[in-house]
């Protein structure tokens, strides 16, 4: 069931960007965007371990392996944060903080950016395969945070499609670190991690 979303009344605090929140029986769902930012297309078409194995290889092995983690952590901290719109957690006034949300989707798209640039060193025969894995994640990540700013700006939003795209990140962040975990990428001692963070969840 969707929701409509009204601004407060009253003006938001600094660091608040709140709304009010009534129930009604469907929102309609916003069309994605018609292209993404020129910068992210140019880099979702550079050619990935272009940079050879070489210097400092450790290092940037266990950086493209902490991105990874991170960026499932951030999909999943999505979930976390979108209980706060469930009706039932509404707060007695009716006024939703709708700023950590978004600032939750910005944090995602970074993590997305920054795996993709990490993928022009050769870290192993498959950093293609996963950079076109992140690419496709990336896209979808897009569309999310263009239809959830119309979702606000608009001040409806649907509850049913924002899981579902929320979902869709969580997919392609798992399907990420699984493959990572899969590989033969070193230092072990990283890898090890992954499986222990996979086993914990």
């Amino acid at each position: 069931m969707g929701q409509c979303l009204c601004k407060s009344t009253s003006p938001p605090e600094e660091e608040m960007e709140e709304v009010e929140l009534e129930e009604i029986n469907e929102a309609p769902i916003p069309p994605p965007p018609r292209a993404l930012p020129p910068k992210m297309v140019a880099l979702i078409k550079s050619k990935a371990g272009t940079q050879p194995r070489q210097g400092f290889y450790e290092d940037v092995a266990n950086s493209y392996i902490r991105i990874v983690m991170d960026l499932r952590k951030r999909a999943l901290r999505l979930e976390v944060l979108l209980k706060d719109f469930e009706p039932h957690r509404s707060p007695a006034d009716g006024n939703i903080n709708v700023l950590p949300f978004r600032i939750g989707i910005q944090n995602l798209g970074s993590a997305y950016e920054d795996f993709l640039r990490v993928s022009s060193v050769k870290v192993d025969d498959y950093v293609q395969k996963r950079k076109d894995m992140a690419s496709e994640g990336f896209k979808d990540w897009f569309i999310m945070k263009e239809v959830v700013d119309v979702m606000f700006r608009e001040k409806c939003i649907n509850l049913r499609e924002m899981r579902r795209m929320v979902q869709v990140q969580k997919d392609h962040a798992e399907q990420l670190l699984q493959d990572v975990v899969d590989s033969k990428i070193p230092p072990r001692q990283e890898r090890n991690k992954l499986v222990d963070n996979l086993s914990t969840q």
